[in-house]
């Protein structure tokens, strides 16, 4: 598979009719799964950033609020998926062209510096919602459909930004980059692996000490360690919660 982005930008717009399902690109031109299906190679990503998403009622658009948008995004990413499109971005309903434009440019921009797409897209919406707050649904608006661990194969990872630098200020959020971190480990060669243990220890050490026994945390570092073969501290954060409270059962599972 040829590793390439395929994006259109939030001027188009999504529609259903009676004989087509897709993208408008024209007045009497759409962009279905057909013309991807076509194509002499198959992208990895495709990001359909429409800023509107519905059925066409005599001509028009139809109120997304009193449709079901979500629908149509979820059968194209379907058939997306099915010939072989590794990542689907698309959005369920209208967005901000401003808040979309800062979606899409802090998800490639952790995408192209070495991030996994989960935590691409967690900065993403993060970054987006920063700008339109409660008001501005877009952060909210992509769904995402693929491989939380998947990156390109051709960035360069040696530098990204490493779990030290982050400051966590949700449990929510430390346990989401634990998996993320989880998956960084697999298919990663000796030299990639003595990094993320240096990093992973340090983040270790300076866990707030209240989440330092939360079961949902230290499963988690718990299982970081274990994939990087480090079985003595994965056993050591698995126990860490079994003392009175009664840990999860799922933590025992771990052991």
């Amino acid at each position: 598979m040829s590793t390439t982005l395929f994006t259109l930008p939030p001027m188009v717009s999504t529609v259903k009719t009676p004989t087509h399902s897709g993208v408008i690109i024209g007045p009497d031109d759409f962009l279905t799964s057909g013309e991807f299906e076509n194509l002499k190679a198959v992208p990895s990503i495709v990001f359909l950033n429409c800023c509107h998403l519905g059925q066409l009622a005599d001509g028009n658009l139809a109120d997304t609020h009193n449709s079901q948008p979500g629908h149509l995004a979820a059968s194209l990413a379907q058939k997306l998926i099915e010939m072989g499109v590794s990542v689907v971005v698309v959005a369920g309903w209208a967005v901000g062209d401003q808040a979309a434009q800062i979606f899409a440019k802090t998800l490639y921009e952790h995408l192209l510096g070495g991030n996994t797409l989960m935590n691409a897209v967690r900065l993403a919406r993060a970054a987006t919602y920063s700008i339109g707050g409660a008001n501005d649904l877009t952060w909210g608006a992509y769904q995402v459909y693929g491989d939380p661990g998947f990156t390109f194969y051709w960035v360069d990872r040696r530098s990204p930004t490493e779990i030290r630098d982050r400051v966590f200020v949700a449990l929510d959020e430390l346990q989401e980059h634990l998996q993320d971190f989880s998956q960084q480990v697999k298919g990663a060669d000796d030299l990639k692996c003595q990094s993320l243990k240096r990093q992973l220890d340090e983040l270790a050490q300076n866990i707030y000490p209240k989440w330092q026994n939360q079961g949902e945390i230290t499963s988690e570092l718990g299982k970081a360690y274990s994939e990087l073969g480090y079985y003595s501290d994965a056993v050591f954060w698995y126990e860490k919660p079994l003392k009175p409270p009664t840990p999860p059962l799922r933590l025992l599972s771990g052991l």
